[in-house]
C-alpha cells in the first residue's frame, strides 16, 4: 500500500476509534499534503483527516491546507443541513403515523465519536410499500420536497435546499445478492420500535450488520465500495456488539460469510496494522481505485470475471436475465413471456439514449484484460 494511503488509514483509525496518536504528521510537504488530499476527497473522508491535521499536525497556509480546512467546514454544514431535514421528516412521519426505519448513514453516525464525521450524500429511510403514496404526498405537500424518480427499490425526492431523500420501500436493491433477499425481505418482522417514539423502528444490531455487508457486496459488484464502507465496518466492530453469533448465522444463510471474513481481514490490515496477504492486496487495489461509488471500469471487470470471458461478458450484457431485468421493468415479475420484448426496449434505450462512446471505451479496457486474469 502506498505511503499516502497508509497515512490516511492511520489517521482514520485514530479518529474513528480514538486509541492514542497515530504518529507524527507535523512535517508533511506541500506535495505530500496534496497527494493525501486527493485520495481523501476521492473517498469522502477529507473532513476527518483535515480536522486531525488541523488539531495535531501542521497544515500551514498552502493550497492543500486550505482545501482540507474547507472540507472540514463543509462537512459540518452538510451534517447540520442533513440533520435538520432528517428531523423534519421523522417528525412528519410521527405526526401522520407512518412507520419508518432509518438506514445507512442516519444510523451509522451514532457510532462515531462525532456525528458529523460520518457524512452522507442523502437521507435513506425505509417505509412499508403500502405507505409510500401517503408518505410521498405528505413530504411534497407539507415539507416542500419534489419527487424526482422511482428506482427499483426507492423513490428519490429533493428538498429546495438540495438535500436528497431516498425513500426506500424495500431493502432489495437490484437482486444482485440473491441469497440475501429472504433475510432482507423480513426486516419489519424483527425490528424493535425506538424508545420514545410511536413510529420509528430500528433494525436489530445483527441485521444492521448483515445489511451493511450486503450493501458493500452490492457496491463491490458494481465497481467498488470506497474506504468509508470499511471504516464503518471498523467502527461497528470496535464500538458495538452487532457482530455476534446471530449475525454470523445470518451471514452464512445469506451467502456472505466468506465475503465478510475477507472484509474483516482488510479492515485489520488498514486500521489495526495486520499483515496483508494476496486477497487483501487485491481487494485493497480494487477499493482504493474505485472511490466512494466505484468506477465503471471496475464494474465491467467484475462482470467479466463472473462471465469468465470477453464473449461471455458481451452475451451477459445483451441478454440480461429476467432475474435482473425485472428490477428495471417490474412487469416481468408476473409476465415472463415478455422478456424478449423488454430486451428490445433495453437495446433501443442503449442505442438511442445511452453513452455509446463511454461504453465503447469501457469495453476496450475490458478487452485488453487477458482471460487468464479473470
Amino acid at each position: 500500500m502506498q505511503q499516502t494511503a497508509i497515512r490516511m488509514m492511520d489517521i482514520l483509525a485514530a479518529c474513528a476509534v480514538p486509541k492514542g496518536s497515530p504518529g507524527d504528521f507535523t512535517n508533511l510537504t506541500e506535495q505530500e499534503l496534496s497527494e493525501l488530499y486527493r485520495l481523501c476527497v476521492h473517498h469522502d473522508v477529507a473532513h476527518i483527516v483535515g480536522e486531525f491535521l488541523e488539531n495535531y499536525g501542521n497544515l500551514g497556509e498552502g493550497p492543500a491546507a486550505e482545501a482540507f480546512k474547507h472540507q472540514v467546514l463543509t462537512a459540518v454544514y452538510r451534517y447540520e443541513r442533513m440533520n435538520f431535514e432528517y428531523s423534519n421528516i421523522c417528525n412528519l412521519f410521527e405526526k401522520i403515523k407512518i412507520p419508518y426505519m432509518p438506514l445507512k448513514g442516519a444510523v451509522m453516525r451514532d457510532f462515531y465519536p462525532q456525528r458529523q464525521m460520518r457524512t452522507s450524500c442523502d437521507i435513506d429511510i425505509l417505509v412499508r410499500k403500502d405507505d409510500m403514496n401517503r408518505a410521498i404526498a405528505a413530504l411534497t405537500e407539507e415539507l416542500g420536497y419534489t419527487k424526482k424518480q422511482k428506482g427499483s427499490h426507492d423513490v428519490t425526492l429533493v428538498q429546495k435546499n438540495g438535500v436528497a431523500l431516498e425513500l426506500h420501500y424495500t431493502l432489495i436493491e437490484d437482486g444482485s445478492i440473491k441469497s440475501a433477499i429472504p433475510i432482507l425481505d423480513r426486516v419489519w418482522d424483527t425490528a424493535p420500535k425506538k424508545d420514545g417514539t410511536d413510529c420509528c423502528y430500528r433494525m436489530s444490531g445483527e441485521l444492521f450488520y448483515f445489511y451493511h455487508i450486503a450493501h458493500i457486496a452490492k457496491h463491490f459488484l458494481c465497481g467498488g465500495c470506497g474506504i468509508r464502507a470499511l471504516l464503518d465496518l471498523y467502527v461497528l466492530e470496535e464500538n458495538t456488539d452487532f457482530y455476534n453469533a446471530e449475525a454470523i448465522k445470518l451471514l452464512k444463510l445469506g451467502g456472505l460469510y466468506r465475503f465478510n471474513y475477507a472484509l474483516q481481514r482488510l479492515v485489520s490490515v488498514w486500521f489495526r496494522g495486520a499483515m496483508p496477504d494476496e486477497v487483501t492486496r487485491q481487494m485493497e487495489g480494487f477499493i482504493l481505485s474505485g472511490g466512494v461509488y466505484g468506477t465503471q471500469e471496475n464494474n465491467a471487470l467484475v462482470k467479466k470475471y463472473r462471465a469468465k470471458s470477453n464473449f461471455g461478458y458481451i452475451i451477459s450484457r445483451i441478454f440480461v436475465p429476467r432475474s435482473q431485468l425485472k428490477y428495471k421493468y417490474p412487469v416481468l415479475e408476473r409476465h415472463k413471456a415478455l422478456l424478449p420484448l423488454f430486451w428490445v426496449l433495453r437495446w433501443f434505450s442503449l442505442v438511442f439514449r445511452g453513452d455509446r462512446a463511454g461504453r465503447k471505451k469501457r469495453y476496450e479496457k475490458i478487452k485488453a484484460v487477458p482471460d487468464s486474469q479473470k
